[in-house]
């Protein structure tokens, strides 16, 4: 008996599927033997009588077919077998079709088959849509689930390869395997991680979260750090492990002949450029190396930079790095005497005023790198006094110059509440110039408050443009947040103008103009702050913040006939659902405001 192989074509399926169905594996051999059933009727395999109306049933070189008399053809041993067919003139379709085609024997010549797409990440995909993968629209059969070779094929998969393929799939379904399964796959681990808020990945806060849900996620993050902390472990076991295999200790006469090496390879170091930092860096490890008190060393500069650098980056590596004794590096105390080599005062300072001039001599192109514009802004710091050693002063109080001071504590004076002490910070007001040019960034002056006004704005952003014009430096701009206060000081440079957006420099030769700027990204932070707690009109209509709670879920594909396809991939759950750090974010506010939200609000409504 020869082996038989089933296969499952599904509902919907064309016409050339069915048949390309029929044709797999199959070799046929002429035979008077056929067994048909159909609706439950089973025919004896000799001389059978098949019920049809012109049917045709086609294999690789032969075909079932009957004739007006209601007599079969010779054909060959075939077996097909039909649930629930119904046959009309020329068409037939069935819920399911099963072809049970024999296989070919042993001796003869054998195609491979297509594996189609067998992978054991495609399996989450075949419980989701349910064995049938439709096209974009939802009317057409794209793939199915082949139950006999647990694989995915594609309708239109050729089943037979020829033997000189190299590959293990058809042409056809490797298409939709690289441009459909993979891109549905990442789309459902996505989908999967953000409508879970008690997965570890979910960005989802905890104040939208219940009780249960809240001791879930917690649950999962406990478990995720045991398993890191296990991993950690782990890894630093073997790394002892493989350090104590293979280092080797140098001792005292190892070092000594180390040190011949390097001196011996000095001249050659030596012989390349003196100003290259290799051969600084060479010539002071080998300076570091000869001394027997690591404090007796003196660093060069270009060295000082360079480490200086690498502890911006990240003090940890830094730290590990000198602690390994792979190379001599200066130490953190050393780093610090250089950063704190200026004394870091409040307000403005003559110190700051020559290094801005430094900075301003290394800028290029020389003629265009005084034009600058002026950014300041605000930024909450932790309220408190500090003792500073050096001075024996006391920092923390509110500090915004002396003509605002001095406003300040006559002001107090007269309060009838009676606290007639200097405030403690809670914000530090920032100064900085930056080049309209060049790539120069300089913080010029900070300065701490409780609070700031339009009216103690305005005198400080006069001086700093005094001192500026003074040193030679042209200020173009002034660019800072759309805050009411901000807005107060702009008016005061012009009572009689309504919205002012320029003053002249009183300070320079030829009063040149400076131009006020609201941040752009505040603005956009803005409209999306205002939209979220009201309304926005648009051509007459009003919009609200529920229609994009709306939108987000239909987006999502949870409420559409077509789950995992979503318009605006960008739209998250931090978009729609914001808390007081989500607002601060500018990127969240850009992208509900982009275009591409627009159009999926004008083909929602």
């Amino acid at each position: 008996m020869p082996r038989k192989f089933r296969c499952y074509v599904p509902k919907g399926a064309s016409r050339k599927a069915t048949e390309s169905a029929a044709k797999f594996e199959c070799t046929a051999k002429l035979s008077n033997d056929v067994a048909v059933q159909a609706d439950e009727l089973i025919t004896p395999t000799s001389e059978a009588v098949v019920q049809t109306d012109k049917l045709i049933i086609q294999t690789n070189e032969i075909a079932v077919q009957t004739d007006d008399n209601q007599q079969p053809l010779i054909t060959t041993d075939v077996a097909v077998q039909t649930d629930k067919m119904v046959v009309a003139e020329g068409s037939s379709q069935a819920d399911e079709l099963h072809v049970d085609v024999a296989a070919p024997d042993d001796d003869g010549d054998c195609e491979n088959i297509c594996t189609g797409n067998n992978d054991e990440k495609f399996f989450p995909l075949i419980q989701k849509h349910r064995g049938i993968f439709k096209n974009s629209k939802g009317t057409g059969i794209m793939a199915y689930y082949d139950q006999r070779y647990n694989t995915i094929r594609h309708v239109n998969c050729s089943f037979q390869l020829p033997l000189s393929t190299s590959g293990s799939r058809c042409s056809v379904c490797r298409t939709f395997r690289d441009n459909i399964l993979r891109s549905a796959l990442t789309r459902m681990l996505k989908e999967s991680t953000a409508e879970d808020p008690c997965s570890t990945s979910s960005h989802v806060n905890f104040r939208y979260l219940n009780t249960p849900e809240k001791l879930e996620r917690m649950r999962n993050l406990s478990k995720l750090v045991r398993v890191q902390h296990k991993q950690l472990s782990d890894l630093r076991k073997k790394l002892e492990i493989h350090v104590e295999a293979n280092s080797i200790r140098v001792d005292e006469s190892t070092h000594h002949d180390l040190l011949q090496i390097m001196e011996s390879n000095d001249a050659q170091q030596m012989a390349g450029s003196d100003e290259s930092f290799s051969t600084i860096f060479w010539q002071q490890q080998l300076k570091a190396a000869k001394l027997k008190n690591s404090k007796q060393m003196r660093w060069h500069p270009a060295m000082i930079r360079w480490c200086l650098y690498l502890n911006h980056r990240s003090s940890g590596c830094y730290s590990t790095l000198r602690n390994s004794g792979v190379i001599k590096l200066p130490s953190q105390r050393t780093l610090s005497d250089y950063r704190h080599s200026s004394p870091s005062v409040t307000g403005f300072s003559v110190a700051t005023d020559l290094q801005l001039l430094e900075a301003l001599k290394n800028q290029k192109p020389a003629h265009l790198a005084k034009y600058v514009s002026v950014i300041f802004d605000e930024m909450y710091i932790k309220e408190g006094l500090v003792f500073e050693k050096y001075s024996g002063a006391l920092v923390g109080y509110q500090d915004l110059g002396e003509i605002n001071n001095i406003l300040g504590d006559a002001e107090r004076q007269f309060n009838e509440s009676g606290n007639r002490c200097r405030p403690l910070a809670k914000v530090m007001l920032v100064f900085m110039v930056r080049g309209l040019f060049t790539s120069m960034k300089f913080t010029y002056a900070q300065f701490p408050a409780a609070s700031t006004k339009g009216a103690q704005l305005f005198p400080l952003f006069r001086t700093l443009v005094c001192r500026l014009t003074r040193l030679g430096i042209n200020v173009v701009a002034a660019t800072c947040d759309g805050a009411s206060d901000n807005r107060m000081m702009f008016s005061l440079h012009d009572h009689k103008m309504k919205g002012v957006y320029k003053t002249s420099n009183v300070y320079s030769k030829h009063g040149n103009p400076i131009f006020f700027i609201s941040d752009p990204p505040h603005l956009i932070k803005t409209i999306r702050n205002c939209f979220q707690r009201g309304k926005l009109w648009c051509n007459g209509s009003a919009i609200d913040w529920k229609l994009i709670i709306e939108l987000y879920h239909r987006n999502t594909g949870a409420q559409t006939a077509t789950p995992g396809l979503s318009l605006v991939p960008k739209l998250k759950y931090e978009h729609v659902y914001l808390t007081s750090f989500s607002k601060m974010r500018v990127d969240l506010a850009a992208q509900v405001c982009a275009f591409s939200m627009l159009l999926f609000v004008d083909l929602y409504m």
